[in-house]
């Protein structure tokens, strides 16, 4: 009998120590995760990265190639790569764009380490079903006779994370220990010339594009706050909408087109509508052409009340992907103000608001890291687009 006792008492304490053990091992691992998407969180604001960026292109004497804003009696660098042939005069896309049908495709390995780091604001790298799609990608930028030419190849969005995820995590791990190299920057991003090489492989075209009405005897412009849950400048502001351009119907067998990729992101981000790349069966790339408040932008720009505008592009300094800028001008201000009261933002995006376009608080957050890189060049370039309207 007092064997028996012994032995459930020994059990009774394993089985005790064992749970103990685990709540203990499970407190520590949840406070582990809490700290690590709050360091990520931090790290993911704009203003986060931004003053290493801006020393980094000082020391190299590369001051020059970043754009920068004329504001409250001085000159202030953003980190964007960019140079006035590229952020001048106007573009048309299909000059802008070389592609070549089939698209080839990225070679870049996926590396499931940058993706896991990315694991609180995607779901599916440990086996789930993902959104994995092609994304159109740079594959160099030529500007030798006097235009620039982007030609474009295709990635899936893991490649991309894979590529400029890199470069991204590189650049957190240098601010938040001094002695750590950037061999990656060096390499790839350390000046325009390489920077136009695209080398990395997988280096993402993106959109920023401002939209722009009047309104009273002012320009408005929709800003941003950017939901905590992407992964690149959550909690930070910007234009709306900003995106990753893809091919018309997500092959590798379609052409790009800027405004085609403007007005699913409108529908999607700003509309409520359904994502476009998922269209109920249908094979018709521009099915969602025909509903109501797209239908509505593209009668728009054919009768003048939207111009649609290319203001120029340049290399985001903190990851290498490739943003062009856009302006969206409504001009009629009753067909604006009647459009942005129908408009709900979707997932991505915590709230949007009409700012001054050409207003004090605007111009100070453009010049403060408040805003990400792409949306403070298209904002700045659309601020000297409705000037120039005189």
């Amino acid at each position: 009998m007092g064997q028996i006792l012994i032995g459930l008492t020994t059990s009774l304490v394993s089985f005790v120590a064992g749970i103990l053990f685990h709540s203990a091992k499970t407190r520590f691992q949840s406070k582990r995760v809490s700290s690590i998407q709050q360091r990520q969180g931090q790290e993911r604001l704009p203003v986060y990265a931004r003053d290493w960026i801006l020393r980094y292109y000082a020391t190299n004497g590369r001051t020059l190639e970043l754009f920068s804003i004329e504001a409250f009696g001085a000159l202030h660098s953003v980190p964007f790569l960019t140079k006035p042939l590229w952020c001048s005069g106007e573009f048309n896309e299909d000059d802008l764009i070389v592609q070549t049908i089939p698209h080839a495709k990225s070679t870049v390995p996926v590396v499931k380490s940058i993706l896991k780091e990315r694991g609180h604001f995607m779901s599916g790298v440990d086996g789930d079903e993902v959104w994995n799609d092609l994304l159109v990608c740079v594959k160099g930028i030529d500007d030798t006779k006097g235009r620039p030419r982007i030609s474009v190849h295709l990635a899936e969005y893991f490649q991309y994370l894979s590529a400029c995820g890199a470069l991204e995590d590189e650049t957190y791990r240098a601010i938040r220990n001094a002695r750590q190299g950037t061999p990656l920057r060096d390499r790839f991003l350390s000046s325009l010339e390489k920077a136009k090489t695209a080398g990395l492989g997988a280096h993402g075209l993106g959109m920023q594009v401002a939209v722009v009405y009047p309104q009273g005897n002012s320009f408005r412009v929709l800003i941003q706050e950017r939901s905590r849950n992407v992964a690149l400048y959550g909690g930070g502001l910007a234009a709306v909408p900003v995106f990753g351009c893809q091919t018309l119907d997500i092959s590798a067998q379609s052409r790009v087109s800027l405004f085609h990729n403007f007005l699913r992101e409108m529908y999607e981000e700003l509309y409520g509508g359904e994502l476009v790349q998922r269209p109920r069966g249908s094979v018709n790339s521009s099915w969602f052409y025909a509903e109501e408040p797209v239908a509505r932008l593209i009668a728009a720009k054919g009768s003048g009340d939207l111009v649609f505008q290319i203001t120029g592009f340049g290399f985001d300094a903190l990851n290498g992907e490739v943003n062009i800028a856009a302006v969206a001008h409504l001009r009629s201000e009753e067909f604006a103000l009647r459009e942005v009261e129908r408009m709900q933002a979707n997932w991505e995006i915590q709230h949007v608001t009409p700012w001054d376009l050409l207003g004090v608080d605007l111009e100070k957050c453009l010049v403060n890291g408040t805003f990400s890189p792409g949306s403070a060049f298209a904002l700045e370039r659309a601020r000297q687009y409705i000037r120039s309207l005189g």
